[in-house]
């Protein structure tokens, strides 16, 4: 490629850069607030007029779990400031549990996996078996066992 079509493509671009960003950078005219969301955020104000309102939402998920996008809509439109103690966050979702881990060495119905019946590497149930005893359980597993220094769960 010549040195003149880079310089055009270059300059073309940066042309159209200057053109959308002042497209974009007009200002649009502001719309009065609802009465009685003065102070409050524009999400907020903005979901008390939506088209569906939030109670609404909430009940087509009563009794089931939400999902995180609704629960994201809801913290949000409510005025959340994503500090300590708010926002949609809730306790993460694995699908590596007891239950997993047990069916896949074919032990289901099993209280513990000992490790001769350990279907991975010696390095891997060392990891697994915090307690050091020969064995993995659930409860090792949760962080619910009580060892100094395992208290948190392994994933």
């Amino acid at each position: 490629m010549s040195h003149r079509a880079i310089w055009s493509v270059l300059f073309i671009c940066s042309h159209s850069i200057m053109v959308l960003s002042n497209a974009t950078a007009q200002e649009s005219p502001k719309q009065p607030a609802a009465p009685g969301t003065e102070g409050r955020s524009p999400a907020a104000a903005a979901a008390r007029t939506a088209a569906v309102p939030l109670k609404e939402v909430e009940q087509a998920y009563a009794g089931t779990a939400q999902p995180e996008s609704v629960k994201m809509l809801l913290a949000i439109a409510r005025g959340s400031k994503m500090g300590p103690g708010e926002g949609w966050f809730g306790p993460a979702a694995t699908r590596f549990n007891w239950k997993w881990l047990s069916e896949s060495q074919g032990l289901a119905d099993a209280d513990s996996i000992p490790a001769d019946k350990f279907h991975g590497s010696e390095r891997w149930f060392g990891r697994l078996d915090r307690n050091k005893d020969g064995r993995i359980t659930a409860t090792i597993l949760t962080g619910q066992n009580g060892i100094p220094g395992c208290s948190r769960p392994i994933w």
